[in-house]
Order: structure tokens, then C-alpha cells, then sequence
């Protein structure tokens, strides 16, 4: 689920000045996963994205390993947002990684197993998700 950053609060607002989307969450049996600058770091939750005014969502077409994406979430779950890689990496192109802290994007990335996880904004992971033909 790509959340629309033009429909967010100030932060995704200004996060939409670069980008359609602020955020992403990977949904695994009704449950969202991600991390998340609200709820300050990797979490789980239940999300209504039900409302397309805010959300933009697709069941994936590869089948994921919901049980390797488990695993990886327990095994990072509490890590902080990461806000160095906001700056960084997503704004300034430095591309520096945070070996204990991740963006929304990267942590959905990582999940699925893609290369260079933390270069992902959730715009840019949208369209390589589209690329491959997960969505």
C-alpha cells in the first residue's frame, strides 16, 4: 500500500513536493508492516488503506515469502526511522546506510528481498515493483 503524500500531514505534504508517495507498507495477512516515522520505527499494525483518496494499493503478483518476511521483521522490529537516510540518501544522493535504523521503503524492500534496499524512496520502490511485475 503506497500512501499519497499530498494527502498526508505537513511532513508527507513536504515529502510531496519530491515525490507522489510518503510512505509504503507491506500488508502480510491483514497486518501492515513497515517503519514509520509516526510510530518511530519498525512496526506492525493494523491499517485501514481502504480509502483511495489516501492510499494506492495492489496485491502483489509474486508470490512473497510471508514467513522469510516475518522472520526479517522480528529480527529488525524497534529499529528507529531513519532519518539520516532521508536526508542523505533520499534528498542529498549521498547514499548512506544506517546499519540499524530504516525508511518505510527500505524496510519493504529488504522484505522482498531487493538489492540496495535503502536507496528506495516509496516512490522509486513503486515504480521498480512495477518493473519487476510484483504489482
Amino acid at each position: 500500500h503506497f500512501y499519497k503524500a499530498k494527502k498526508g500531514n505537513v511532513k508527507d505534504r513536504l515529502i510531496g513536493l519530491f515525490s507522489v508517495f510518503s510512505h509504503v507498507e507491506l500488508e502480510i495477512n491483514n497486518i501492515c508492516y513497515s517503519s514509520s516515522n509516526r510510530d518511530g520505527g519498525i512496526r506492525s499494525k493494523q491499517i485501514d488503506t481502504s480509502n483511495a483518496q489516501k492510499w494506492l494499493s495492489f496485491d502483489l503478483k509474486k508470490d512473497i515469502e510471508a514467513n522469510r518476511c516475518l522472520l526479517y521483521f522480528e529480527s529488525v522490529r524497534g529499529q528507529k526511522y531513519d532519518w539520516l537516510n532521508i536526508l542523505l540518501t533520499q534528498l542529498i544522493k549521498l547514499n548512506i546506510q544506517s546499519d540499524n535504523k530504516q525508511i518505510c521503503s527500505e524496510f519493504v524492500a529488504n522484505c522482498l528481498g531487493l538489492e540496495n534496499a535503502h536507496k528506495y524512496s516509496p516512490e522509486s520502490l513503486f515504480f521498480k515493483l512495477k518493473e519487476l511485475n510484483y504489482i
